[in-house]
């Protein structure tokens, strides 16, 4: 799925470049960068990635943190009320 979304993002990219008439400019500016800026913009974008992805990451854990202690509370709150009537 993830590929199906990127290979749409891609598209959609090419054709508002494409009419904006942005593409011969592109073109132009890459052909012009040396081989080493390849791999600077390459570094770049992965970083974005990786950052991207471990937000995701932290807000998955996050997200399964509070529902485990979540759960406690609960069963917490059910053994007090199990409690409170066997008293009375």
């Amino acid at each position: 799925m993830r590929a199906v979304w990127l290979f749409f993002v891609v598209v959609v990219f090419y054709f508002f470049f494409h009419m904006m008439g942005w593409i011969s400019g592109i073109a132009n500016f890459l052909m012009t960068v040396p081989a080493w800026g390849y791999f600077i913009m390459a570094g770049i974008v992965f970083s974005g990635y990786k950052v991207i992805e471990g937000v995701l990451e932290d807000k998955r854990a996050d997200e399964e943190h509070i529902e485990r202690e979540g759960k406690i509370f609960l069963e917490r709150m059910e053994e007090e009320r199990q409690r409170r009537k066997e008293v009375h």
